[in-house]
């Protein structure tokens, strides 16, 4: 069913986009423009703290994000506009690491000696979340071409968990597992506003935006070695919940038509 949702949320945004494209170039009031700048992660998906279920969730970075935005205005100050934002935030795997040994020693009483050794690895060490987002825009014209946009977007939110690989060597013994990457998608908002100044057809543009939506992960596996049976791995299936809470700077160009 979410599947489903997401698939016709997907077409109506393409369809709109399309009717508005081929209206625009009738009247000239089409925007189009790519930005870029830090993405700074806020509230779960920075917590630095681990859970009983010891799963990465959270320990996010400031890292990159981009947005490709389209506004059709039906008059000077007002109009609509379709986003897609994108996020890429890496881990913190020197604070995942602190965090984790504390949790098991204060945890495990067995383990709080000198005599074990931790290790954290990941390969697809980062979040990657966005969005295809739609809305209404209002223009405030401070001075000829130049002007003050805020908007207000909802649509389909994406994420993408990163994987992590732990193993904990005591003595002889060595027990390892990798939580892997998993994907979902959900409802998503963002409210913004961004300085325009305009020359003739190009113009450039700077953008604050706030960008939320809750992460379900309900595919997420937990692998680990099985020595007793034939099989080598065994994959233990589990969920995982974050409020993915973004704010956006960004800086770019765009063209009018």
């Amino acid at each position: 069913m979410k599947h489903l949702f997401s698939l016709k949320l997907f077409i109506a945004s393409v369809l709109l986009l399309s009717t508005l494209f081929v209206s625009a170039q009738k009247d000239k009031k089409s925007r189009v423009s790519i930005a870029i700048g830090p993405a700074i992660p806020m509230g779960d998906i920075k917590n630095n703290h681990l859970d009983s279920s010891i799963l990465m969730n959270g320990f996010a970075k400031t890292g990159f994000h981009f947005n490709v935005a389209y506004t059709y205005n039906f008059a000077n100050n007002f109009g609509i506009t379709a986003a897609f934002f994108g996020n890429v935030n890496p881990v913190n795997m020197d604070q995942y690491r602190s965090e984790y040994q504390r949790y098991v020693k204060d945890n495990y009483p067995i383990f709080d000696n000198d005599d074990i050794t931790f290790t954290n690895d990941n390969d697809k060490g980062s979040w990657t979340t966005g969005g295809l987002l739609i809305g209404p825009n209002i223009n405030f014209y401070l001075v000829r071409h130049f002007y003050l946009e805020i908007r207000g977007l909802i649509g389909l939110g994406l994420g993408y968990s990163p994987e992590v690989h732990n193993t904990l060597m005591f003595q002889d013994l060595t027990y390892s597992y990798q939580q892997q990457s998993a994907h979902t998608e959900s409802f998503a908002w963002n409210v913004g506003a961004g300085f325009n100044y305009r020359f003739d057809r190009l113009f450039i543009r700077l953008n604050v935006d706030y960008l939320s939506n809750n992460l379900k992960f309900t595919n997420l596996n937990i692998k680990y070695p099985v020595f007793d049976t034939e099989q080598t791995t065994e994959n233990i299936p589990t969920q995982m919940e974050i409020i993915n809470q973004q704010l956006q700077i960004s800086a770019g160009v765009g063209i009018c038509f």
